[in-house]
């Protein structure tokens, strides 16, 4: 029964705010501003990895075109090969090798434009897939962020319940570094 009562009695102190640690109401505080601080590394960190993915699926995409320019500029280069040793052979009779100089000519032209495209398509993918990765190199610096963030809400948390203040200043450390790499990521 007296255990009942010495409850009841803590408990009604608490409620009228008597018997509280003067620091727990700033723990309360600094644990929800990390907790933001969190959120926002989180945040940031998925929408970098989202756009990172698709910053590589367009570097794919792009590769994948510039391969397919690449094989018709081969097919292209092999007929026109083909024509040449007819010419060269001399298979063919006056007015074919008129027709056939005709189109050898045609498509060596159509053939660097192929090229070209191919070349670019190319350059398109490269540029995708590096700007992809220093999305990523953001996307790291906020996961790491958002990590050094957890452990600062635990150390700060751990302050109020062990009333040591040598974990609210680990936790003020943690916050720091995880602020350095939330910064380091927008900077990236």
């Amino acid at each position: 029964m007296a255990r009942f009562e010495a409850a009841h009695s803590l408990h009604g102190e608490t409620e009228h705010g008597e018997g509280r640690a003067p620091g727990r109401a700033l723990v309360g505080v600094v644990t929800a501003v990390i907790a933001v601080l969190a959120a926002l590394a989180t945040l940031f960190a998925n929408h970098s990895s989202v756009t990172a993915l698709a910053g590589k699926n367009e570097a794919i995409l792009y590769q994948s075109q510039a391969s397919d320019q690449y094989g018709y500029y081969e097919s292209q280069r092999i007929r026109a090969q083909v024509d040449q040793a007819m010419l060269d052979a001399g298979i063919a009779t006056a007015i074919g090798r008129a027709t056939i100089h005709a189109r050898l000519t045609r498509e060596n032209a159509r053939t660097d434009v192929i090229l070209t495209k191919a070349q670019q398509l190319e350059e398109h993918a490269r540029e995708r897939f590096e700007g992809s990765e220093k999305i990523m190199a953001s996307y790291e610096r906020y996961e790491v962020a958002a990590v050094l963030f957890q452990i600062s809400i635990v150390l700060v948390s751990m302050t109020a319940l062990t009333q040591r203040g040598l974990l609210l200043l680990g936790g003020g450390a943690v916050t720091i570094a995880g602020l350095g790499f939330l910064i380091a990521g927008f900077v990236a």
